[in-house]
């Protein structure tokens, strides 16, 4: 009687241990954050200060330091407009 006991406890350990692992398999992972988009390896700009704004499909507002990067990262010059002072030298 103990012996059959203990299997059962065994087997329903088992299907319970299966059964949360493929729950978290099965579960979707939460969508990442919105983020900026980033220039394009190989794409190089100047170093002056006159940041930009640009609004991004979703909704996101991404600031680049000038429009030379944020056409690196895919903004049209009409996307974007200009913020604080600049144009700065460094």
């Amino acid at each position: 009687m103990r012996s059959r006991m203990l299997r059962l406890s065994v087997i329903v350990m088992l299907i319970g241990v299966v059964s949360v692992g493929a729950g978290q398999v099965i579960a979707k992972k939460p969508a990442p954050p919105p983020s900026c988009p980033t220039g394009a390896p190989g794409c190089f700009c100047p170093t002056y200060y006159a940041p930009v704004a640009c609004q991004t499909d979703s909704g996101l507002q991404c600031i680049y330091s000038n429009q030379c990067f944020a056409s690196c990262a895919g903004f049209d010059p009409s996307d974007c407009n200009g913020i604080g002072p600049g144009p700065v030298m460094f």
